[in-house]
């Protein structure tokens, strides 16, 4: 992302303007894993607790599209329709 100078300058202007949302998306990420972390120690079916950490991806792309308007092309629709697959493997796979 970072590798033609007009990125850097972007990325640099983005960071020097937008400082509070950097912040929050750094807390909040670092909160979301301690999160993950705690339920790792709390709970015996790590697999579970993993599948459904990665369906977090597939929320943010349902997110996007309905929150920011982004556009749902293929390979996101094709990603979310695995992730949710595969949590659903795991969720009845147990038993």
């Amino acid at each position: 992302m970072l590798c033609s100078a007009a990125r850097k300058e972007a990325m640099k202007v983005a960071l020097r303007t937008q400082k509070k949302f950097a912040a929050g998306i750094g807390i909040g990420g670092s909160g979301t894993y301690l999160i993950v972390l705690y339920a790792f120690r709390m709970a015996g079916k790590a697999p579970l607790i993993v599948a459904l950490r990665q369906i977090s991806i597939a929320f943010a792309a349902i997110l996007g599209r309905f929150v920011l308007g982004e556009e749902l092309t293929r390979p996101k629709i094709a990603g979310v329709v695995l992730i949710t697959g595969g949590v659903a493997i795991v969720q009845y796979a147990d038993g």
